[in-house]
């Protein structure tokens, strides 16, 4: 049997294992903090304490275009999808 794989089919095989992981994880966030199944739209309040954040700081994420918004009226909602990439673009790793 041949064993070996392109540099593509490895760098795919990752891509899906970490999509995989980081739905999983997801899922996890949500269970855990008490979303209800089903919500998408979160206001300030709620999307501050969703990200642990402050509503002050939230909302100075949002002024700098960080997070993007929906807005209703004069309502602003944040969308959990974007709450949740921004988490995922915003993860570092540390190496020494």
């Amino acid at each position: 049997m041949n064993y070996t794989k392109t540099v593509a089919e490895c760098e795919a095989g990752e891509t899906n294992k970490r999509d995989s992981m980081v739905s999983v994880n997801v899922q996890r966030l949500h269970k855990s903090v008490g979303v209800p199944p089903g919500k998408r739209l979160f206001n300030i309040n709620e999307a501050a304490l969703y990200l642990g954040r402050s509503v002050c700081a939230l909302r100075e994420m949002v002024w700098a275009g960080k997070i993007p918004i929906v807005r209703d009226g004069k309502r602003i909602l944040l969308d959990i999808h974007d709450m949740d990439a921004w988490i995922e673009r915003s993860k570092t790793q540390i190496t020494c």
